[in-house]
């Protein structure tokens, strides 16, 4: 093989070393085991969601509902185990009953693909879009959000002011009234 071959073919490993002898210079810390340790928490996330993602692919198709699935499991499986608002659950125990609810998750995906000969991308989206929604409910933001679109949309439908001062006096205003109109 030539040169040209070689770099082309490890590029990236030539990239990582580089990086790697850069922060080693400049960072205090860099190569350390605590920092090794971390990266690897860090990443073992992100290999996981590939390994799974590698099985889609094989098969020509794509789950673009990974990352909706990985935030589901993180929102429900906290809230399992909270001890404000939650269960209260063994937090083993919780794992292992969010794990069983990824699995359907991953399952619902895979019998619409197969059944109804959905396309994938169609399918894991609508999929990502109600867990979405899904962490929404879990989270108690809907509420919230409800009433920053209420403010949104009296503040848009009062009239323009040149005064900025005003214009910072009327959004006070439309966010008393949203205030007051939703804690009745």
């Amino acid at each position: 093989m030539n040169a040209a071959k070689l770099t082309k073919k490890y590029m990236m490993l030539i990239v990582l070393i580089l990086l790697i002898v850069f922060f080693s210079i400049f960072g205090e810390n860099f190569l350390s085991v605590e920092n090794a340790i971390t990266v690897c928490r860090q990443v073992s996330i992100i290999g996981i969601c590939a390994t799974g993602m590698m099985f889609a692919l094989l098969t020509a198709h794509i789950d673009l509902s990974i990352g909706a699935t990985v935030s589901f499991a993180a929102v429900f499986w906290a809230k399992l185990i909270s001890t404000n608002e939650g269960i209260m659950m063994n937090p083993y125990l919780a794992m292992l009953v969010v794990l069983f609810f990824c699995v359907i998750i991953g399952t619902a995906n895979g019998l619409l693909v197969v059944k109804t000969n959905m396309p994938a991308l169609i399918a894991t989206m609508a999929t990502s879009t109600v867990l979405e929604g899904v962490n929404y409910l879990i989270t108690d933001v809907g509420n919230s959000l409800a009433l920053e679109i209420r403010i949104f949309l009296t503040q848009s439908r009062s009239p323009r002011s040149t005064s900025p001062s005003t214009g910072s006096a009327r959004a006070t205003s439309a966010r008393s009234r949203c205030l007051l109109s939703s804690s009745a």
